[in-house]
C-alpha cells in the first residue's frame, strides 16, 4: 500500500514540475544557508568543550572606575584571585597571562636551536588542576610549582629537542629589552586543540610582579574552580566588598566591582549575532515560501481531490498521500543539502581555519534541530491541504467552485508579506553594514601607515650603551638605503596592543588617570604624521631634556581634566609607577592604534631610544613586486650585520592593521551573501504566487479586455493588487531594521549613522526587485489575446 502512495506522490510532483522545482530549490537554498550559518556559529560553542571541569569554572571579570570613567579590565595579580581562595566554595584558583614575545634558545651544547616565539604564557601551579591538559611527560600536580619551570607542548618539544624526553633540560628565554631567564622543562603536554582559548606553546611558572604593580596593573585572567556553582554571585559580591578596603586601590582612587562569569559562556561578536538572526530569518522565509506554494497547489487540486472523495477516499487516505508527497519533496531537498554541504565542507574548513562543525560527527544539537524542522515542515505541509480540501463541499469541488476563506489569497499574500518584511530588514541591513565597512576602511586614522615596514625589536642581551649604539647604527644604515625615506623606533607600533600601563597625575594633585605608555624616539610623530594639538615634539639630539619630558594624546589629557591644551604645556606630570616627574611638552591628536571598534585609548609618550620596534618608510613603488623582495633583503642584510645573533622579523603595517578589521569585514561579506540568497528565496515565492493569481484571473482579464479595457489598465490594476503586501512589508521591516542595525552599530566606538536616505534607497531597491519578480506573469496575462483565453 505504501508503494502505491509513493507512486502517486511521485506522479503528483512530476505533473507539477514548476512548483516542485520552486519548492525544492527554495528549501535547498534557504536551509543550506541556515545550516552553514549554524555550523559556523556552533563551532564557537565547542570552545574548550573537552575541559572536564568546564561547568564548575568561572572567569573573574573586573569593572573598575577611576575618576568617574568605568571600563572592563582583566584582574591584577593579588586582588580577586588571591582573596577568593579564603572562601570554602572556591576549590582552586589560577591566573593566566601572556608572557611576552621572546627569543627562546636551547642550553644544550650539542643542540643549538633558537626561535622568536609569541605563544609564551604564564600560569599558576594550579593551572593543570583546573584545566584538562594531560601531560605526556612530567607531573601535572607539580609541573609549575617551582620558580623558573616551564611546560612545553609536544610540537614545541620536538622543535627544540627532537624526539628526546626534554624533562630536566634548560631553555633560555630572552625578552625584547634583553633580560634573560633560564627555565627548566618540567612537563610536556599534548598539542593544544584548535577549539581552545589557551593557545600556548610554552607555559612558564607565574612570578609575582613588583609590589607597586601587584594591585593596580590588570594583566591577568583569573579562573576559579568552584565547589558550589550556585554561589558565584555571592562570591563576586564578597570580593567587591573586600577590595574596597585595599590600601593601593584606595590610594589610586580606583573602585573595583567583581563578577564571576561561567567559563562556558560564549560571547559572540556583534556581526556573528547578526548572522544568527539572519539564519533564523532565512528559515522563516524558506518555510513561508514552501507553505505558500503548498496552499496554492491545494486549490489547483480541488477537482482531483473532489473526485477521490466521491469514489470513497477518506481523510486518512488523503492525509497519507499528502504526507508522502511532502516527504518526497523535503527528502529531495535534504539530500541535495547533504550533498552540497559535503562538497563545500573542505572549502569552508579552509576559509575559517577549521572553525566549522562537520556535517555528521557533530556533538551539538544542530543536526537534530535541523531534522526536527524538516519533520515539522513535512507534517505542516501535509496538514494544510487536508484542512483546505476537506473544508470544501465535494460537489463544489467537482465544479471547481470553492470556499477561499481557508488558505485564500489573503493568507498567501500575508505569507509573502512576512517574507518581504524580513527581506526589507535584511536589505536595509545590507546598506547599513556596507556603509559601516566602507567607513572603517576609509575613515581618517589620524596616522599615516602607507608603505611602512615594521621590523620587530631585536632580542639581545646587552648593556644599555651597547643597545643605544646598535639601534643608532641600524637606523643610520637603513636611512642610507635609497628606497628608505624615514625610520623611527617605538616600544609599540600601530595595530599592536599596548604592553605597559601606568597612573599619572599633575604633580601634587591626588586625581590620577590610568594611561597606556609608549616609549618613542624623537622621529616618531613626524614619521607617522601625527598632528600636535598643542606644544611641540621631542627635541632632536637632546636626550637629557627629552628623558625628562612627556607627551600625552588628547584622551590622556582629557582623562586628567585638561581641556585648554595650550595652558597645560610645561606643567609637571607625575608617573606613579616610577614616581618620576616629567615636563609636559606636547599634546597630540588622537589616532587609531587598533581596530575602529575600540575607543582611542589615553596614552603617554616617553622618550626612549634604547629599545623598540623599527618602522621604515619605503618610497612609493618599492613596496610591491620584485622591488619589495629586494628592499626587504637589503634591510635584512643590515640587520644580520648589526644583530648577528637576533632573528629578523618584518611585516607591512597596513596589512596588519587591515587584518585586525578582517573578522568584521569577513562576517559582513557573509551577511551580504546570505541576505542575497534569502531575497532569492522570497522572490521564488512571489514568482509562484504571481503565476497562481495570473492563471486564476485569465478569464476575468479576457472578459475585461473584450469590454474595452486596455492592457496598460489591466497591468496597472494587477500590480496594485500586489502593493498591499509590499507596503505592509516596508512598514513592518523598516522600524525593525532600524532598531537592529542601530544596536549593531553601538558595538563600534566609531560608526556611521542610519539616515533616511539609506533606508529609502534600500526600500527602493526592494520595490524594484518586487516589481521585476511579479512583472513576468503579470505582463503575459495583460497582453494575452482574450479570444484565445476565453476559448480555452
Amino acid at each position: 500500500m505504501i508503494t502505491h502512495y509513493f507512486k502517486l506522490g511521485y506522479r503528483a510532483l512530476s505533473k507539477n514540475k514548476y512548483y516542485s522545482f520552486i519548492n525544492i530549490f527554495g528549501l535547498t537554498l534557504g536551509m543550506l544557508s541556515a545550516l552553514i550559518i549554524a555550523k559556523y556559529i556552533g563551532s564557537s560553542y565547542q570552545l574548550d568543550n573537552f575541559q572536564e571541569n568546564r561547568r564548575r569554572i568561572f572567569v573573574v571579570t573586573q569593572e573598575e572606575t577611576v575618576n568617574g570613567n568605568t571600563q572592563q579590565t582583566n584582574t591584577s595579580y593579588w586582588d580577586a584571585g588571591t582573596m577568593a581562595t579564603q572562601y570554602p566554595e572556591v576549590g582552586e584558583m589560577t591566573r593566566y597571562s601572556w608572557h611576552i614575545g621572546s627569543l627562546v634558545l636551547t642550553q644544550d651544547k650539542d643542540r643549538n636551536v633558537s626561535f622568536t616565539e609569541n605563544r609564551i604564557f604564564s600560569a599558576d601551579s594550579s593551572f593543570f588542576k583546573v584545566f584538562s591538559f594531560p601531560l605526556i611527560h612530567g607531573d601535572a600536580q607539580t609541573a609549575l610549582s617551582r620558580a623558573h619551570s616551564i611546560v612545553l607542548t609536544r610540537a614545541a618539544s620536538r622543535k627544540y629537542f627532537g624526539n628526546e624526553n626534554p624533562i630536566g633540560k634548560a631553555l633560555l628565554i630572552r625578552v625584547p629589552w634583553g633580560q634573560e631567564t633560564t627555565y627548566e622543562v618540567t612537563g610536556v603536554t599534548e598539542d593544544i586543540p584548535e577549539n581552545s582559548r589557551f593557545q600556548f606553546d610554552f607555559l612558564v611558572a607565574q612570578s609575582p610582579p613588583e609590589p607597586a604593580e601587584s594591585w593596580l596593573v590588570p594583566g591577568y585572567t583569573t579562573y576559579l574552580l568552584l565547589t558550589k556553582t550556585d554561589q558565584a554571585t555571592t562570591i563576586g559580591e564578597k570580593l567587591t566588598d573586600a577590595l574596597k578596603e585595599e590600601a593601593q586601590l584606595k590610594e589610586a582612587d580606583k573602585k573595583v566591582k567583581i563578577t564571576l562569569e561561567p567559563f562556558t559562556k560564549v560571547q559572540l561578536p556583534a556581526t556573528a549575532v547578526l548572522l544568527v538572526v539572519t539564519g533564523i530569518f532565512i528559515v522563516i522565509i524558506s518555510w513561508a515560501n514552501y507553505i505558500n506554494q503548498v496552499i496554492a497547489q491545494s486549490y489547483m487540486r480541488i477537482k482531483e481531490t473532489g473526485v477521490l472523495r466521491v469514489i470513497g477516499a477518506s481523510s486518512g487516505n488523503l492525509k497519507t498521500q499528502f504526507i508522502v508527497e511532502s516527504s518526497l519533496l523535503c527528502s529531495t531537498a535534504l539530500l541535495l543539502i547533504i550533498l552540497i554541504y559535503s562538497g563545500l565542507e573542505p572549502v569552508l574548513q579552509s576559509l575559517t581555519n577549521g572553525h566549522f562543525l562537520p556535517l555528521f560527527n557533530d556533538p551539538t544539537p544542530i543536526n537534530f534541530l535541523f531534522l526536527a524542522i524538516f519533520a515539522a515542515g513535512i507534517i505542516l505541509a501535509a496538514s494544510i491541504p487536508t484542512v483546505i480540501l476537506f473544508s470544501q463541499d465535494s460537489g463544489a469541488s467537482l465544479r471547481q467552485t470553492y470556499n477561499s476563506k481557508i488558505g485564500g489569497i489573503g493568507l498567501r499574500k500575508g505569507l509573502v508579506a512576512i517574507q518581504f518584511s524580513i527581506s526589507a530588514v535584511l536589505m536595509i541591513s545590507i546598506f547599513v553594514i556596507t556603509n559601516q565597512l566602507s567607513y572603517i576602511r576609509h575613515k581618517d586614522k589620524g596616522i599615516n601607515m602607507e608603505n611602512t615596514l615594521i621590523v620587530k625589536a631585536p632580542m639581545i642581551n646587552a648593556k644599555w650603551d651597547v643597545r643605544r649604539k646598535t639601534m643608532a647604527l641600524f637606523k643610520e644604515k637603513c636611512a642610507e638605503l635609497p628606497f628608505v625615506s624615514g625610520i623611527t623606533s617605538s616600544t609599540t607600533v600601530p595595530a599592536e596592543e599596548y604592553r605597559q600601563e601606568t597612573y599619572i597625575s599633575f604633580q601634587g594633585k591626588e586625581e590620577k588617570a590610568m594611561v597606556h605608555q609608549n616609549d618613542v624616539d624623537d622621529r616618531f610623530f613626524d614619521f607617522y604624521q601625527v598632528r600636535f594639538a598643542a606644544g611641540h615634539n621631542f627635541i632632536p639630539d637632546a636626550r637629557s631634556i627629552n628623558r625628562n619630558s612627556i607627551i600625552l594624546n588628547e584622551s590622556a589629557a582629557k582623562a586628567l581634566g585638561i581641556f585648554d591644551f595650550d595652558k597645560a604645556i610645561d606643567t609637571k606630570i607625575t608617573d606613579h609607577e616610577t614616581e618620576e616627574v616629567y615636563n609636559l611638552i606636547g599634546i597630540v591628536k588622537d589616532y587609531h592604534k587598533t581596530a575602529l571598534k575600540y575607543q582611542m585609548r589615553p596614552t603617554a609618550f616617553k622618550f626612549n631610544d634604547l629599545r623598540g620596534h623599527f618602522s621604515l618608510k619605503l618610497n612609493p613603488g618599492t613596496a610591491e613586486g620584485e622591488h619589495l623582495e629586494a628592499a626587504i633583503g637589503a634591510v635584512q642584510g643590515i640587520w644580520n650585520n648589526v644583530y648577528p645573533d637576533a632573528s629578523f622579523e618584518a611585516y607591512f603595517l597596513k596589512e596588519k592593521f587591515e587584518a585586525d578589521n578582517m573578522e568584521d569585514l569577513y562576517l559582513g561579506r557573509l551577511f551580504e551573501c546570505f541576505t542575497f540568497l534569502s531575497i532569492i528565496v522570497s522572490c521564488l515565492g512571489l514568482f509562484g504566487l504571481s503565476l497562481l493569481i495570473s492563471t486564476k484571473r485569465q478569464k476575468e482579464i479576457g472578459v475585461r479586455k473584450v469590454f474595452g479595457a486596455t492592457s496598460m489598465h489591466i497591468l496597472t490594476s494587477m500590480i496594485k493588487g500586489y502593493l498591499s503586501p509590499l507596503l505592509v512589508s516596508m512598514a513592518v521591516g523598516a522600524p525593525l531594521a532600524y532598531g537592529l542595525m542601530n544596536r549593531w552599530l553601538m558595538n563600534y566606538a566609531y560608526h556611521t549613522g542610519i539616515g533616511m536616505g539609506t533606508i529609502s534607497l534600500a526600500l527602493l531597491v526592494l520595490v524594484l526587485i518586487f516589481l521585476f519578480t511579479v512583472s513576468y506573469h503579470t505582463i503575459r496575462s495583460a497582453v494575452a489575446n482574450p479570444v484565445t483565453v476565453l476559448r480555452d
